[in-house]
């Protein structure tokens, strides 16, 4: 399979396993509130988040070897077998890594993650001894994910990607099978939850470990290579400043949690909860883009094929967004009335949260392609140390904000401040490294893309003067907000070479479609 299908292959997968996890994270969100109940789930989202000062060297590390993998992977094209024995090395030394490293993060993360639920946390007398356990099978779960994550990154680099999409569908859908008993079996859920949802992280992160082993010729441990100085500098340079990054990012997003409890109490880390969860399920629609390129994009880099980089790199950048705002245009324009469909009786502040959440991720999409560059060059020192000033400046501006009596809306100020000078520095760190221009891609990705999306908006709003609340006006909303979006994205944000491949792609789907009729 040519990589331009095997990309394609991956978006229609990805894509399609999003929408439907979306669907089910609707009800599912819903309905873990109601079996859990509104201080039960909003304690759940914060002890289970303590598990990121555990497990971020997880998604640093992960990071950090899909991007050497994908390297390895690209200069194999030139190379031939020795591209291949360069990945053997990288794999057998990331086994390395990961069979020590959970245990040094464990012996320090778990006591503090423990003593922080007994004594700093306000949390219910009567139940800390859940939220123990909450932590506890969090705290496994990112144990057996840390040791298997030498495999999960091959499998990115080598662009299986729709392969993990059945895993994500299955889960999904025993997930939401499990809400809905939930629901209908009322009861204390919270433990068992928990229990869940580690048991339905640990069981595909195991299959696609053996899976690994078996499919990839790369995946095979040499204890020789685990002593090569030279590839281990390498990776602990790259690491450490993506973990740089990641432990100031990890400090903002439950940073953001604690003062959240800290000062308003668990009722509203429930709104912050709800907000992170709607725009989580809307990101994984552009997650579905962008993961079927994020590997092309560092094997092209890898390859030396400058300009294939920085052109998928473009496409990440628009179809990242384009795949966001199908969902969070219509939604935005009706979300007070979405908010009392879905919860019925949602948190008082989660939909302000809701709003600045999905404006935040969508803003953080228009330079996602610039920051796969800037990490396949591997010169990520500099720009990890400005993004992580900034996160803490983002940090203290929300505490200076909260003293002064703005109140929980703090956050949402802050967040959307940080999205904007987060994705606005990404291109000029680009522009030094790869001299990529940056007024091209303000013409022709920025502007187009600010442009559609408010026109979309104003059109939706426009319905909200000819028709009162309620079902039939979020239908006609929806459709008209999708029909503007659709129509100035296709004239003004796409480029007549990607409407020519949406095109082709189109008429080869339908042409697959008419021949399995035919067998029939």
């Amino acid at each position: 399979m040519t990589e331009n299908r095997r990309i394609v292959l991956n978006i229609v997968a990805t894509y399609g396993r999003s929408l439907f996890a979306l669907a089910c994270g609707v009800f599912g969100g819903r309905w873990a509130l109601m079996s859990l109940g509104e201080v039960n789930y909003g304690l759940h989202g914060l002890v289970a988040g303590l598990t990121v000062f555990i497990s971020f060297f997880n998604d640093v590390l992960g990071a950090s070897l899909g991007r050497f993998y994908a390297l390895a992977v690209g200069r194999a094209r030139v190379m031939g077998d020795d591209g291949v024995e360069e990945c053997r090395r990288w794999f057998s030394l990331a086994v390395l890594i990961h069979a020590i490293l959970p245990v040094c993060l464990f012996v320090v993360g778990w006591p503090v993650g423990e003593w922080a639920i007994r004594h700093y946390l306000t949390i219910p007398p009567d139940r800390v001894a859940a939220c123990l356990w909450v932590f506890r099978f969090s705290c496994v779960g990112c144990f057996i994910g840390m040791v298997s994550v030498p495999f999960g990154a091959m499998y990115g680099a080598k662009q299986y990607i729709a392969e993990l999409t059945v895993y994500g569908f299955i889960c999904t859908s025993l997930n939401i099978i499990m809400l809905g008993y939930m629901v209908s079996h009322p009861g204390d859920w919270l433990v068992k939850y928990a229990f869940w949802l580690t048991l339905l992280g640990i069981v595909p992160t195991i299959i696609i470990a053996f899976r690994s082993v078996k499919l990839f010729p790369e995946c095979r441990f040499r204890l020789a290579y685990c002593m090569d100085g030279r590839k281990f500098r390498q990776l602990l340079a790259f690491s450490f400043w993506q973990g740089f990054g990641a432990f100031t990012t990890m400090l903002r997003t439950n940073g953001i949690a604690v003062i959240i409890n800290r000062n308003f109490g668990p009722a509203v880390n429930a709104s912050l909860a709800v907000a992170r969860n709607l725009g989580g399920k809307a990101d994984e629609l552009a997650s579905a883009m962008l993961g079927a390129f994020t590997p092309a994009v560092t094997s092209a880099y890898g390859a030396g094929d400058l300009p294939r980089a920085f052109m998928l790199a473009d496409r990440m950048c628009k179809f990242g967004v384009l795949a966001s705002l199908v969902f969070m245009v219509p939604v935005a324009v009706e979300l007070p009335y979405l908010m009392r469909l879905w919860l019925v009786n949602p948190p008082e502040h989660a939909t302000t949260f809701c709003l600045m959440v999905m404006l935040q991720r969508v803003i953080n999409k228009l330079t996602k392609g610039h920051a796969l560059l800037i990490q396949a060059t591997g010169r990520i020192g500099l720009y990890e140390f400005v993004v992580a000033l900034l996160g803490m400046l983002m940090l203290g501006a929300t505490i200076v904000l909260i003293a002064s009596g703005v109140g929980p809306f703090s956050i949402c100020y802050s967040l959307v401040a940080f999205a904007i000078l987060y994705a606005g520095i990404r291109p000029f760190f680009v522009r030094r490294f790869l001299e990529w221009p940056i007024c091209p891609w303000i013409k022709g990705t920025l502007f187009p893309q600010v442009g559609s999306t408010a026109l979309a908006v104003i059109a939706g709003i426009c319905t909200h003067r000819v028709m009162s609340e309620g079902f039939p006006r979020l239908m006609v909303s929806a459709v008209v907000c999708e029909s503007v979006l659709c129509l100035f994205s296709w004239f003004w944000v796409l480029g007549a070479e990607e409407r020519m491949i949406v095109k082709e792609k189109a008429r080869r789907a339908l042409s697959s479609l008419r021949l399995l009729k035919g067998k029939k």
